[in-house]
C-alpha cells in the first residue's frame, strides 16, 4: 500500500469514528457535569432522595446562607419544634400567672405571702372601678382616707387566692396582719372581691358570700351612714353569717336565702362565734363583732371603732 493510500484510510477510519460518535449522542466532559449538577439540584429540590437531598441539595451546596434561610423560614419543618415550645411555654406562663389558686393542671406558681400582703393609695386605676358605685358623688369619705390592700386567702379546699378590699387608712394594717394569720391558719374565706364587682348591690355581695370592707352606705333600714361608709368595717363571709333584726316584730334575715344559718346552735362551714379564729384575731385589733350586739345580730359584721 502506497503512502498516499494509507493516509486516504487513516483519514476515511476518523471521519467514520466522528460520524459514529455523533450518532450515538455522547457528550463531552463540560456537558457531563453540567447534567451532573441539575440532577443534583433535582432531588434536592423535591426531596425524593432523604438523605442526597440535605446533603447536596441545602447543606453543602450553601452551608452559610442555605442554613440561615432554613432557621428564618416560620414555615421549615426544622423550626416547627422550636414553634411549638414557644407555645407551650406561652400557656405555661399564662397558667404560671394565675393566682387565683384554683387547683388544676396549670397552677404551678404559688402566691408569696410577703409579696402579697400590702396596702396603698387609692390609684387611678382603682378609683376608676369604685367613682359611682362603692364611691358615689355624695361620699363625703376623702380618696386619701382609703387605702387598698391587697390579701391573700384560702378557700374550704385549701387553695390559695388572691383577695382585695378597700378601708380606711387607719385599719389598713390591722386588716393586713389579720388576714395574714387567717391565711397562714388556712382560714376558710369563699370570696374577696371590691364590692364595686357587684355595683357596690350589699345584698349581691353578701348572696355571693363575698368579703369586703369599705361601701358608701347607709345601715340597712335606717338614715344613718355604716362604718362601711368609713371604711372601717368588714363583712366576712355574710352569706353564712347573716344580719339579723326585728321589723315592726318580725324577724328580717339579711340577705334572703341564708335563714337556715341565723340558727347559731347548728354547725357548719364559716360560721363564726366566739370560739373562731377570726373573732379572736379581730379582737384583738380593738374590732367589734356585730354577733355580740342586743337589738340585732350582725354575725358577719367587724367594726373598729377607736
Amino acid at each position: 500500500m502506497t503512502f498516499g493510500n494509507i493516509f486516504i484510510w487513516i483519514c476515511t477510519v476518523f471521519a467514520a469514528a466522528l460520524i459514529v460518535s455523533a450518532a450515538c449522542g455522547c457528550a463531552g466532559p463540560s456537558e457531563i457535569k453540567g447534567t451532573g449538577q441539575a440532577e443534583a439540584a433535582g432531588h434536592s429540590a423535591d426531596g425524593s432522595d432523604d438523605e442526597g437531598s440535605l446533603t447536596s441539595g441545602i447543606v453543602v451546596e450553601d452551608m452559610t446562607g442555605g442554613a440561615s434561610e432554613r432557621k428564618a423560614d416560620p414555615g421549615d419543618s426544622t423550626d416547627s419544634s422550636n414553634t411549638g415550645a414557644k407555645d407551650n411555654a406561652e400557656d405555661i406562663s399564662a397558667d404560671a400567672g394565675k393566682t387565683d389558686g384554683t387547683p388544676g393542671d396549670g397552677d404551678v406558681m404559688v402566691p408569696v405571702p410577703e409579696d402579697s400582703f400590702y396596702a396603698e393609695e387609692i390609684s387611678d386605676e382603682i378609683f376608676a372601678r369604685m367613682e359611682g358605685k362603692s364611691f358615689p358623688p355624695e361620699c363625703t369619705t376623702k380618696r386619701e382616707d382609703l387605702r387598698y390592700i391587697h390579701l391573700l386567702y384560702k378557700d374550704a379546699e385549701g387553695a390559695a387566692h388572691e383577695g382585695e378590699m378597700v378601708c380606711n387608712f387607719a385599719i389598713a394594717d390591722k386588716l393586713i396582719n389579720i388576714f395574714r394569720k387567717l391565711y397562714d391558719a388556712d382560714y376558710p374565706i369563699e370570696r374577696m372581691v371590691l364590692i364595686d364587682e357587684y355595683g357596690a348591690d350589699d345584698d349581691a355581695s353578701m348572696d355571693d358570700n363575698n368579703t369586703s370592707c369599705f361601701n358608701f352606705r347607709y345601715v340597712s333600714g335606717t338614715g344613718s351612714l355604716s362604718k362601711h361608709a368609713l371604711g372601717m368595717a368588714v363583712d366576712l363571709n355574710p352569706f353564712y353569717n347573716p344580719y339579723i333584726r326585728k321589723i315592726d316584730g318580725e324577724t328580717v334575715i339579711e340577705p334572703p336565702g341564708s335563714e337556715a344559718y341565723a340558727d347559731r346552735t347548728a354547725d357548719f362551714m364559716y360560721k363564726i362565734d366566739k370560739d373562731d379564729l377570726a373573732y379572736e384575731l379581730f379582737t384583738e385589733e380593738g374590732f367589734t363583732w356585730g354577733g355580740s350586739w342586743k337589738n340585732s345580730k350582725d354575725y358577719q359584721h367587724f367594726q373598729y371603732t377607736k
